[in-house]
């Protein structure tokens, strides 16, 4: 399920860029102009699919539990060399070909830039979210299209599988989900920046005076990670 949300997203934000390459914007037909964003476009398309790859190797990684860490530095590096290749890129031409950059640039490489940071903190989770939260609160720091972009990290993460929701479960109480809870919604509520908060309901006889006497009804959380 996860693997497919990334995959959807990629064609998404793919389909998004070229349209906005092709829809032009600052109605000046030049066409040097559309031939050099052409080739942004290509490029960051390429590491678009290359990030995906190594998102979708990342997710694999998780469910063997074997070289995890590796998977993750390298979506974050190949994503790191995109946005820096990116505007290094629109720096070089605008010092020696003005002509040739123009603010929609900037604005297109911005969005392109956006929305692989987005996608990337998704995909990952775990701090790189939180790290992403904080910036789409602070406009003095980003382009108004980052706050713009990053936003829905704030309430709108994709939720966790159940099968990872009950390993972490079974993590954190030492025992299975069915050993502890009476019932339990497989469903989450709502995320809660690093964490996913599902609604459990009655707890086995003698649970509850573990947890806490006199409680029928209790929120379990499970880490987001």
């Amino acid at each position: 399920m996860k693997k497919q949300w990334i995959l959807d997203k990629s064609v998404r934000h793919a389909i998004e860029e070229t349209w906005a390459v092709f829809s032009g914007g600052d109605g000046i037909p030049n066409p040097a102009l559309f031939l050099v964003r052409l080739a942004d476009l290509a490029r960051s398309n390429a590491f678009l699919w290359t990030e995906t790859g190594l998102q979708v190797q990342e997710r694999s990684t998780r469910m063997i539990q074997v070289g995890q860490g590796l998977s993750r530095s390298l979506v974050l590096a190949t994503v790191a060399a995109d946005i820096v290749v990116g505007y290094a890129t629109l720096r070089e031409r605008a010092k020696w070909l003005p002509s040739l950059v123009k603010p929609r640039d900037w604005q297109l490489q911005h969005q392109r830039s956006a929305n692989r940071v987005l996608e990337t903190a998704a995909s990952l989770g775990g701090a790189l979210i939180k790290a992403c939260q904080f910036a789409s609160t602070r406009p003095d720091l980003l382009p108004p299209v980052y706050i713009r972009t990053l936003a829905p990290l704030q309430d709108r993460m994709p939720p966790r599988s159940w099968s990872e929701i009950e390993k972490a479960i079974t993590r954190e109480l030492g025992r299975p989900p069915a050993d502890v809870f009476a019932d339990i919604e497989r469903e989450p509520v709502a995320p809660a920046c690093l964490l996913l908060v599902g609604r459990t309901l009655g707890l086995l006889d003698g649970i509850t005076k573990q947890l806490d006497p006199g409680m029928d009804t209790m929120e379990i959380v499970a880490h987001y990670t």
